[in-house]
C-alpha cells in the first residue's frame, strides 16, 4: 500500500484549521479542548473537496461538542447520497494517529488492529473498539487510497441526536471554505439530514449557519 493515503473528512474536519489540530496538536478553532497531535506534525501535502457516496447523519453525544450529536456516515454506499467532504493527503501513520485521537486516545502507541490493506480488499474493516470503529475504503486518487471512518453498524443502529450550534457552525465554516457554499446552500445541505430533520427548527438551523463560527486566535498554542 502507498505510504501516503487520502483521509476523507465529512464533519468538523472539513474546516482545515480544525483538522490541523489533529496533526500539529493544540486547541481546535472555537473549542476549549486540546488535541495531542501526531508524532509527525508535517501538514497535508494536498487537500481538496470530495463528494462521498454515503449518507451523512448526526447521532450519539460528544462531551467535546456541547454533549450533542456529531457527524457519521452510513457505511452502506448509496449512489444517490451527496455528502460533501474534504480530503487530506497524509501518511498512513498520521491517519492511524488521527483515528486514535478521534476515538479519544491521548497515547499514540495503542493498537486498535487497524489493517488498511484488508480495508482496501474488503471495502471496510472494524477496529477493536472506539466510537469511530468502522474504516471505509472509498477508492483511489492519484495512486493513493482514500479512507474514512464512521460508527459501527448502519444509521438504524444509532441514537439520532442533533448537533450543537458550535459543531454545526464549524462544519458550515468548512463548507464555505472548501466549496464556497452560500448560507442558503448550507441550510439546504443540512436540513434533511437524519439527526437534524425533525430535531432543529428551520429558524434555528438558519441562525446557526448565518452566525460566524467562533475562532480562537491562538488555536494551536
Amino acid at each position: 500500500m502507498s505510504e501516503k493515503i487520502w483521509y476523507a473528512s465529512y464533519g468538523s474536519n472539513v474546516l482545515k484549521a480544525r483538522f490541523l489540530a489533529y496533526i500539529r496538536g493544540g486547541r481546535p478553532p472555537g473549542t476549549n479542548f486540546v488535541q495531542v497531535g501526531c508524532s509527525d506534525s508535517t501538514p497535508p501535502s494536498h487537500d481538496h473537496g470530495v463528494l462521498i457516496l454515503h449518507d451523512l447523519y448526526f447521532a450519539e453525544a460528544s462531551r467535546n461538542w456541547e454533549d450533542a450529536g456529531i457527524a457519521f456516515l452510513d457505511p452502506k454506499e448509496d449512489k444517490l447520497a451527496k455528502t460533501l467532504g474534504r480530503m487530506y493527503l497524509i501518511t498512513a501513520e498520521q491517519f492511524r494517529e488521527v483515528v486514535l485521537q478521534e476515538n479519544g486516545y491521548r497515547q499514540m502507541d495503542v493498537d486498535l488492529g487497524m489493517d488498511l490493506d484488508k480495508t482496501i480488499q474488503e471495502g471496510s474493516s472494524e477496529l477493536r473498539e472506539g466510537l469511530y470503529r468502522t474504516l471505509l475504503f472509498l477508492g483511489e486518487e492519484a495512486g493513493h487510497p482514500i479512507f474514512t471512518f464512521t460508527a459501527a453498524g448502519g444509521v438504524d443502529e444509532q441514537l439520532l441526536n442533533p448537533p450543537g450550534p458550535l459543531y454545526l457552525a464549524i462544519i458550515a465554516r468548512g463548507l464555505r471554505e472548501t466549496f464556497g457554499l452560500s448560507d442558503a446552500g448550507i441550510v439546504e445541505y443540512f436540513q434533511d439530514r437524519l439527526g437534524i430533520k425533525g430535531f432543529l427548527p428551520a429558524e434555528e438551523l438558519e441562525r446557526i449557519v448565518t452566525e460566524p463560527a467562533p475562532i480562537y486566535p491562538n488555536s494551536f498554542t
